[in-house]
């Protein structure tokens, strides 16, 4: 499992290649649905698989991997409507946006 933390993805100079990990054109890790990687055994989460850079994507992340890794088959696609998801925008006054909208 690879996990990394961060507004863009550190997979350069890891030697992913030589385990047979892609990487996407903009350095994310290539993943399938199952947020598997190229590589046989190898998975990966957050920020790193270009999934969206919040911490409940992330932890969904987990769920669709431990499910996928012990005999499950959890998915990525279909966990979120569009672009509606839960977020927050700080600023001044925060802005608060939650839940699916028409």
């Amino acid at each position: 499992m690879l996990v990394a933390q961060g507004r863009t993805p550190n997979t350069e100079g890891l030697g992913l290649e030589l385990a047979g990990v892609e990487l996407t054109d903009r350095g994310y890790i290539r993943v399938n649905e199952r947020l598997q990687t190229t590589a046989l055994g190898v998975w990966a989460i957050g920020e790193v698989a270009g999934s969206p850079q919040f911490t409940h994507i992330s932890v969904d992340d987990f769920r669709v991997v431990h499910s996928n890794m012990t005999g499950g088959n959890r998915v990525t696609t279909g966990r979120q409507v569009g672009t509606h998801f839960p977020a927050v925008a700080f600023a001044i006054r925060s802005s608060v946006a939650s839940g699916v909208t028409s």
